[in-house]
């Protein structure tokens, strides 16, 4: 058998990054470690790719989602072997059910060494089990002309498989023998080898095309035509809606209806162009807290991932012989299960209805009316509100705040909802990004600096003080950062969220709250300082806003920790609640 060309890794790990370059990808982020060198020498050699260097492998993972969420694009994470890859499965896991492309690197030990006890050495095999989209194992490098072939269609399929039918995560595991260093070419077999990689890297990437089946339109479009009092529903939607026919499509269907519109902060549209003309019912959360003529809707189109808003989902689940339609761009989700799905690309398949109804709009004209009177009663009470310092006026002071353009991102639990109950719809063409996948608390702070990476752009966002601490490590991302970004943590002394539950509600259970709500004792400046980040402390709003102002006029990430009284957003709610039910008073439920 003859021996290995001398730069056999070497150029094997130039296929790698020259192919996943090919297939699009432009952002790569390392978690250093000594098994995926050749592959970060191969991929730092490239101009076309640009490369951030994260240490902690978790925190990495999130800035390169927040590349995904950001730009639509698969970003690439590059860590070393052993348990450095499964420290990426919670991002893996939100790009999943978030439907953000993402390509997890894990280098590896060659495939000999495995179950030997050799250091370092674990089963990285489908280390994501069906989170992933796919998995690539591309096995030991081999300089056979078949090998080198298969590598690169089999590299080019993995980065279409993160993007789509529907879009996630994809491992590609990379084993590497040592020697690890790079090597030049000094045999012939070793230059023959070059010159087979150089002429792969020179042929055009295959193209992967995915086909979907259109809704059955007719049938939607007959729900559609009986319905007098509809109101159009927007969940998450990718940083695209705004951009891609999908918006024009939602506002064109709203206004053929004459159907009310509430967009969520999520679905792009909230603070996006467009919406002539349309009626917007921007506090729809609020108005299904209190007897309103809102809830009398009859037909609720979806459009985008399930809404944030707790009083929608009550009263779906309150009303499930509701009709509802919901158009998703990759899969069926419907947590009530009562709901028509329709799946494929959300603009054309809005299209596709318009185009079908027949017949003129039934609409309720006395009842948008009446829906729009509420509105403006509801925001004259919620104006009265944010008056007084807490964490509505801190969502509504972000909000002023930002830059036509910007980037915002936003933290689960209360900042979400805060925002949406708080903020009326505006046109500053916001990017927002979210963690509306799994929902879960981790890795915001590395999902806005990936964002900010990737962008450029200005940016701000807005978390708790547990998310914030969940995430402390990402601030060594954020000290990357050139661009403007303003973390403002809203400080109220634990989750705040538990406190609009049941058990938060119910004065039985008050004693176990602070086991609940888990205040902690957390030097958020100390944690700012120690990652030589800009901190400011306030609490008030105007300070608040000078903050702002400071930190989106200057380069880099500055954290701002907004002080709040731990359960002021549960009397506000309460204070809040009870002047809208008097001012929308005599409403019929």
């Amino acid at each position: 058998m003859s021996a290995e060309p001398e730069n056999l890794l070497t150029e094997w790990a130039r296929l790698v990054a020259g192919t996943l370059a090919a297939a699009g990808v432009r952002h790569v982020v390392v978690s250093p470690g000594s098994r995926s060198t050749p592959y970060l020498l191969a991929l730092a050699a490239r101009d076309d790719l640009r490369l951030e260097s994260v240490l902690d492998e978790r925190s990495a993972a999130f800035v390169a989602l927040g590349i995904g969420r950001a730009t639509g694009a698969p970003a690439a994470l590059l860590t070393t072997s052993g348990t450095a890859p499964a420290h990426a499965h919670p991002a893996v896991i939100e790009a999943s059910y978030a439907e953000v492309p993402l390509l997890v690197l894990s280098a590896d030990r060659p495939v000999e060494l495995r179950d030997s006890g050799a250091a370092q050495t674990i089963d990285q095999t489908r280390l994501f089990g069906d989170h992933a989209r796919y998995f690539l194992e591309l096995g030991n490098p081999s300089a056979h002309p078949e090998a080198l072939r298969h590598a690169r269609r089999a590299l080019l399929a993995a980065v279409a498989a993160s993007r789509g039918p529907r879009p996630g995560a994809v491992q590609i595991n990379l084993p590497a023998r040592k020697p690890l260093e790079p090597c030049e070419p000094s045999s012939e077999a070793g230059r023959a080898l070059r010159a087979r990689v150089d002429a792969l890297l020179a042929s055009p990437p295959t193209e992967a095309v995915h086909g979907r089946g259109a809704p059955d339109v007719e049938r939607l479009a007959a729900r559609v035509s009986r319905a007098e009092r509809p109101l159009v529903v927007l969940g998450p939607l990718p940083v695209s809606a705004a951009s891609d026919g999908t918006a024009d499509a939602v506002f064109d269907l709203a206004r053929a209806l004459g159907a009310p519109v509430y967009a969520e902060a999520t679905s792009q549209l909230r603070f996006g162009r467009g919406g002539d003309g349309v009626a917007r019912v921007d506090a729809l959360d609020l108005l299904l807290r209190v007897p309103s003529p809102l809830s009398r809707f009859d037909l609720a189109i979806e459009i985008g991932g399930p809404p944030t808003s707790m009083a929608y989902e009550r009263l779906l689940g309150a009303r499930p012989e509701l009709a509802r339609i919901r158009f998703e761009a990759h899969r069926a989700r419907d947590p009530q299960g009562t709901a028509d799905v329709a799946v494929g690309p959300i603009g054309p398949a809005i299209r596709s209805l318009l185009g079908a109804i027949t017949e003129p709009s039934r609409v309720d004209d006395a009842w948008v009316a009446e829906v729009l009177e509420a509105e403006r009663a509801a925001w004259a009470v919620v104006d009265e509100s944010v008056a007084r310092y807490g964490e509505s006026q801190i969502a509504r002071r972000v909000i002023e705040a930002m830059p036509r353009g910007a980037t915002l991102t936003l933290g689960n639990s209360l900042p979400i909802r805060t925002l949406d109950r708080a903020v009326p719809s505006k046109d500053l063409d916001l990017l927002v990004l979210h963690q509306r996948g799994a929902n879960g608390i981790e890795g915001l702070v590395s999902t806005a600096a990936g964002a900010s990476i990737a962008t450029g752009r200005p940016g701000a966002l807005l978390l708790g003080d547990l998310s914030f601490q969940h995430d402390v490590g990402g601030l060594a991302a954020a000290a990357q950062v050139s661009a403007p970004l303003a973390i403002v943590v809203v400080n109220n002394d634990g989750g705040r969220i538990f406190e609009q539950l049941p058990l938060g509600r119910d004065p039985r259970f008050e004693w176990i709250m602070p086991r609940v709500t888990t205040p902690q004792r957390f030097a958020i400046e100390h944690a700012a300082r120690a990652f030589g980040l800009e901190h400011a402390r306030v609490e008030d709003g105007e300070a608040l806003s000078r903050a702002l102002g400071e930190a989106l006029s200057r380069g880099g990430a500055s954290v701002i920790e907004a002080v709040v009284p731990a359960s002021g957003f549960r009397a506000e709610e309460a204070s809040l609640l009870e002047a809208l039910a008097a001012r929308v008073g005599g409403a019929r439920p």
